[in-house]
């Protein structure tokens, strides 16, 4: 109710800003075509299935942290919260360092540090899981720099999608975020089914998703630069 009461307060007390000869027919040959178009560019799909993918790690830590920690490890639910705050803690710390250095550094380099933390957080967890001691340790610092690099992702790559194409920057953006909600529940989906008396699957599937975020935004983005260069 009340998304519905801010959708029609929204719709009646703001008023449409683009101007009339710039915008897009309303109709659903011209919004597929639209999206067509978006999907077809090398260098929207390299932000959005790059935020998509960091989103996808945050939300498969949600999904199963509870059952490795709690039923798993044995760790108290009181204690537990403190644990599970390491991930959006590190995100907020992501945002607000973001804040700070994607000016200086762009959008590019900041997106590059991003995943390099993340890959790095990946390979740690890997690492803590295949020398078998578990530590709570082991397992929340990566977590914690996963976050850190969500933080960085995230708003770097939604500004690099909506850039992407300025004229198409409202379907950008409403495309860009089922993507990042569809690669959530496949994540939580793909969690929910692993072997949860081991922290190996677990480790294995986020460090392959940092891995494929990596290829995925060097591919595309490389993909870019070459039709660039030929044009």
């Amino acid at each position: 109710l009340l998304a519905l009461a801010s959708v029609a307060a929204a719709t009646a007390a703001l008023g449409e800003t683009h101007p009339s000869h710039r915008r897009i027919a309303p109709s659903v040959g011209s919004i597929l075509g639209g999206y067509l178009s978006l999907l077809k560019n090398p260098i929207f799909l390299a932000y959005s299935l790059t935020v998509a993918t960091a989103t996808g790690i945050f939300f498969a830590f949600i999904t199963g942290a509870p059952g490795f920690l709690i039923g798993r490890y044995q760790i108290p639910p009181d204690i537990y919260g403190f644990y599970a705050a390491s991930m959006p803690v590190g995100f907020i710390s992501g945002n607000f360092i973001s804040s700070l250095v994607s000016r200086r550094l762009g959008i590019t380099r900041t997106i590059f540090t991003g995943l390099a933390i993340s890959f790095a957080a990946g390979l740690a967890l890997l690492t803590a899981s295949l020398d078998g001691s578990f530590s709570t340790v082991g397992f929340v610092a990566p977590m914690f720099f996963f976050g850190i690099s969500a933080g960085l992702l995230v708003p770097s790559c939604f500004a690099g999608a909506l850039g992407a194409n300025p004229r198409l920057a409202g379907m950008a953006s409403g495309l860009s975020g089922f993507l990042q909600m569809g690669a959530a529940a496949v994540a939580t989906t793909v969690v929910g089914a692993l072997d949860h008396g081991s922290l190996l699957p677990y480790a294995l599937m986020l460090f392959s998703m940092a891995v494929l975020s990596s290829v995925l935004f060097l591919s595309l983005w490389g993909l870019n630069r070459i039709r660039g260069a030929a044009a």
